[in-house]
């Protein structure tokens, strides 16, 4: 007998002997569900239900059709008109629905069937009856849904099913997410589970969602019950004082000693530093919670973190918790921070702003280092904000495996915000290394640091530790000179000791061992326990309840059992991230230990494992910097070379670009030296190296498969960009070149295209303009090729900036007016905005070079009005550069000195150098106009330096030019010579020779005709 099965809740299908049928029309398919509900209706009916609107005779005809295309899905009379009138479902074949087994059977299997609304995601184009009578019984099954739940809640609650119960309340908030009473049974079924921080969770989820939707409070009986389990948490906790989890002993003096520091610090409100050092295990942390703990929190903006072993090497990842906390907190406290500091902050800490977008650029063309320089001055001053308004503190566990640049991002915002009232914790193993003994010996010096080192118990503090922690009297001599030999009086191995006694009641199964007293601690753990604890054990921070559930393969409330056990016995604890519910181990000592009993084989199964999980969460977007580091350390502890690989570039090519003029090193008038969140060549050339060496093994076992070839040619990307960068030219382009024939020889157009662009940028900013020439002709013919227009467009624009700087200002302006029209044609604004405007600036540039100021001007604007539009930075220090330049030229000092400094003010927050020299040398020529000597003769030994950093012959030529012109004008004020005569001690003529000599390379360039006047006016 034919067996046809309709699923009807949530997303529709249909089963004919198991099999799916599928409907080409979707009216057809809507009126079989209808029959499928309805078994049979007139065909009047169903008329006015999907063609109310048509013709009748129309309308009759459309019905018989669609019961034709319906019977030939089948293959079968599935339905019969046994009156003309009637059409029905054949009663010789079996139907089944959904529906039919949720109004036919108990409560608790009716529950079972409804998986959703009923026809979810069905719309019919002009049927609107039908419409309404799907969205009317979809209502009503879903109010029937409801009435189920809360008999089977009454039902439960009287058998004490209290898992079941919670269950059924997640349905119904699914449903009703405003349904007070759900969530108040709710939180009286975790009040009776002991979870008290859950019940409150739930609460503050309710109360927020009433406010932001509704501009609500919680009704009085929920208010009422909340307040009831507070107190009643509040209760319990004081009486298990004395269990584990709230357990603390002695360390008065360092509780005393910690508490004097931390007032002084709330006195004077100046940055303070504390180190808790000692052996692993000896109590930092607890000492650290129970200080955290004694102190008024709630006047405090307190911020926490932990360094881990797996993350040493990854650059900033302990910062990533810090700003996640300060945006929830800034957001609790109603603290507006000005929308440029977050987005520049969020550029590195995606966290920091939530969801919110940041400013779209043209990926292909972003120099991403910006965001960098930019992001650690709007870190400090946001730090300095929010100690204006609250005392800070920031904790640090485990800092001796903090990476470099976190390190050097710390001590920046100690030393910068050294008059602020923020204070910096951190633990630590004793002995170090180097990079966190120099940190510590800077701020001793400038006496910000105090230090207290953590010892050990003595004997008779092990053995009153002891009586206290069992809270049943004393322990003989023996037990008690056992306890203290073994654990030598270290707080983690007298915890371990002692729970086993508690377990065991004697200490016969002791061994002498401290490996054996670890194995006991787990030797009354269920099977399944142990799994749960396995793959814990995989990760070294902490696991959310989720993914672990993804990774156990079991279901929830079986794997919620398990937990409890694992946080009955002390092994794992549960902490709340906003809504999300983690688990870590009590101690790192019992994953390590964990970790270590599992085979090598079965490490590398669960960690792989784990890295596929994770995969699967990355979004594509900034937000997947927090997983890279997870999921290199699983897939190489996995064995799996090129996924380690993958996310090792990915993680690495974020970070790579942060040297010499990136972040310089700017000195202030006190000698504090703001060193920016720097990665070291030496930090490049190892991340750079590993990079190579995984491609090697992983090519080694896989060959050159297409993927690896991939990563080498981005590995040689980011190897000729670093040495470009620290200025080794010749190595750099020659490994940009190699770049460029491997993306070839394997087809990868965008990398090699990438390669080109490298290399053209390297020719702008030193003019060599035939080799920038002969590579926009090798990418355009690529570009064109291949039908991309994007890339045409970004190689018009430079092919463009090319014939300006060549003095072919009608090409150039030609070229330039071509690129414009390719990104207008392209749409998507924002993608392409940074290239509209540098387009309209080399439009101005030409404009300059031909000397029609006004009309320069002109195109200058336009590019700055596009950025300030979108509060954009980038660029905009350049623009405002040369729109001073040519008021400067065409004689409007006043406009000049109202770009220029602008100019400058934009370059304070990039510190950027490409034409920061002229904006200093040009402002210097307009303080000389106003007899400013001292202060021209500042900016202008500035704008000097900044000339030889950039090694730019244009650049270097304009200070040659202000220097002859400031010359010129010693020889008629003496005010001026006395200030100038140790700094410019050449002739006027010898500046304008070695200017038009460095500018003679530069096509169009009009500077040379003001040099050249000055010579003929110096002889």
């Amino acid at each position: 007998m034919v067996n046809i099965q309709g699923k009807l809740f949530g997303t529709p299908m249909v089963l004919k002997n198991q099999e799916q049928v599928m409907f080409p029309y979707r009216k057809a398919e809507a009126l079989f569900y209808y029959l499928l509900v309805r078994k049979q209706a007139t065909r009047e009916n169903l008329v006015h239900l999907f063609w109310a609107d048509v013709d009748e005779d129309v309308a009759k005809k459309n019905l018989r059709n669609a019961v034709y295309i319906i019977k030939k899905v089948f293959e079968e009379d599935v339905l019969i008109s046994p009156q003309r009138a009637l059409v029905m479902l054949n009663p010789d074949i079996q139907f089944e629905t959904d529906i039919d087994v949720f109004m036919r059977e108990s409560d608790e299997q009716g529950i079972k069937a409804y998986t959703g609304a009923f026809l979810e995601g069905i719309l019919v184009k002009d049927a609107e009856n039908f419409e309404d009578w799907m969205f009317g019984l979809r209502e009503q099954l879903k109010d029937t849904y409801i009435g189920k739940l809360y008999r089977e809640i009454q039902r439960c609650l009287k058998e004490k099913k209290l898992t079941s119960v919670e269950a059924y309340c997640k349905a119904l908030i699914k449903e009703d997410e405003f349904d007070e009473r759900a969530y108040r049974i709710l939180m009286h079924v975790y009040r009776k589970m002991g979870k008290y921080e859950k019940s409150i969770e739930n609460y503050e989820r309710l109360s927020s969602l009433l406010n932001r939707e509704l501009a609500v409070a919680p009704d009085l009986k929920t208010i009422e019950l909340y307040e009831d389990i507070m107190g009643e948490r509040a209760q319990k906790q004081e009486s298990e004082k004395y269990q584990e989890e709230d357990f603390f002993y002695g360390r008065r003096n360092e509780l005393n000693w910690l508490q004097d520091y931390y007032y002084r610090f709330i006195k004077e409100k100046k940055g303070k530093c504390i180190l808790l050092s000692g052996d692993a295990g000896i109590g930092k942390s607890k000492l650290l919670e129970r200080f955290l703990q004694c102190i008024d929190r709630q006047k405090l903006c307190v911020l926490s973190t932990q360094c881990y072993q797996a993350e040493e090497n990854y650059l900033l990842k302990p910062w990533y918790e810090i700003f996640i906390q300060l945006s929830k907190w800034l957001e609790r406290e109603h603290i507006e921070i000005p929308i440029f500091l977050r987005k520049s902050v969020a550029c590195v800490f995606p966290g920091f702003v939530g969801h919110a977008e940041i400013e779209e650029v043209n990926v292909m063309e972003e120099i991403d280092y910006l965001k960098y320089q930019v992001a650690e001055k709007a870190i400090i001053e946001i730090f300095k904000m929010v100690s204006d308004r609250r005392e800070v503190m920031l904790v640090f566990e485990d800092l001796h495996w903090i990476d470099d640049m976190s390190l050097s991002l710390l001590k920046n915002i100690m030393i910068m915000s050294q008059g602020k009232a923020m204070m910096v914790i951190g633990t630590s193993r004793k002995g170090h290394d180097d990079k966190l003994e120099r940190f510590f010996i800077e701020l001793s010096m400038r006496n910000m640091l105090g230090k207290l080192e953590i010892q050990a118990f003595s004997r008779e503090e092990s053995y009153e530790f002891a009586c206290q922690y069992m809270q049943d009297g004393t322990f003989s001599y023996d037990v008690g000179e056992h306890l203290y030999q073994e654990t030598e009086g270290n707080t983690f191995f007298l915890i371990e000791y002692l729970n086993i006694l508690r377990e065991n009641g004697d200490t016969k199964s002791f061994s002498p061992k401290m490996q054996d007293i670890l194995k006991s601690r787990f030797l009354n753990v269920s099977q399944e326990g142990k799994k749960v604890l396995a793959i814990a054990s995989m990760f070294f921070d902490k696991v959310s309840f989720e993914l672990l559930k993804d990774i156990c393969d079991k279901q929830e409330l079986e794997l919620l059992d398990l937990i409890d056990e694992l946080q009955d016995k002390y092994l794992l604890k549960e902490i709340k991230d906003g809504e999300r519910i983690e688990f870590v181990f009590s101690h790192q000592k019992l994953r390590e230990f964990i970790y270590e009993q599992l085979s090598h084989s079965k490490r590398r199964v669960l960690h792989h494992r784990i890295a596929m999980v994770l995969e699967l969460q990355l979004k594509n977007n900034k937000r997947d910097l927090l997983l890279y580091s997870k999921l290199i350390y699983h897939f190489e502890r996995a064995g799996n070379k090129r996924a380690t690989v993958k996310y090792v570039i990915k993680n690495i090519y974020e970070y790579l670009h942060m040297h010499h003029e990136i972040f310089p090193v700017l000195q202030s008038e006190d000698e504090v030296e703001k060193s920016y969140m720097h990665l070291s060549e030496e930090q490049a050339a190892r991340d750079l190296e590993k990079i190579s060496h995984l491609i090697a093994e992983a090519k080694l076992d896989e060959g050159d498969v297409q993927e690896l070839i991939e990563y080498e040619i981005i590995y040689l990307h980011m190897m000729g960009r670093n040495l470009i960068r620290r200025g080794d030219y010749d190595q750099g382009l020659m490994i940009i070149e190699q770049m460029i024939e491997k993306a070839k020889a394997l087809g990868s157009i965008s990398y090699a295209l990438e390669g080109y662009r490298q290399i053209i940028y390297y020719c702008i900013n030193t003019y060599k303009t035939s080799v920038m020439a002969e590579n926009i002709e090798k990418a355009l013919q690529i570009a064109q090729q291949y039908r991309l227009a994007e890339e045409i467009g970004i190689l018009l624009r430079l092919k463009g900036l090319l014939k300006v700087m060549e003095g072919k200002f009608s090409e150039g302006e030609a070229l330039l007016k071509d690129a414009l029209a390719i990104f207008e044609r392209l749409g998507n604004e924002k993608r392409y905005i940074l290239n509209i405007a540098a387009i309209y600036n080399y439009l101005g540039e030409g404009k300059r070079y031909g000397r029609a100021f006004r009309d320069a001007i002109g195109y200058y604007e336009k590019a700055i009005h596009i950025c300030e539009e979108r509060k954009i930075l980038r660029g905009c220090a350049i623009f405002h550069t040369n729109a001073g330049q040519a008021a400067l030229d065409m004689g409007d000092d006043e406009k000049a000195k109202f770009y220029l400094k602008n100019a400058l003010a934009i370059f304070e927050e990039l510190d950027s150098l490409w034409g920061r020299s002229t904006a200093r040398g040009y402002l210097a020529l307009l303080f000389m106009k106003e007899g400013k000597y001292q202060e021209a003769l500042d900016i202008l030994r500035k704008a000097e330096m900044d000339a030889e950093k950039l090694k730019s012959p244009y650049e270097q030529g304009l200070i040659l030019r202000v220097k002859a012109e400031i010359r010129k004008q010693m020889d008629l004020d003496q005010d001026a010579m006395k200030i100038f005569q140790n700094y410019l001690s050449k002739s006027v003529e010898v500046y304008a020779h070695e200017g038009m000599t460095l500018l003679r390379s530069i096509g169009g360039c009009y500077e040379l005709d003001i040099l050249d006047g000055l010579r003929k006016e110096a002889i």
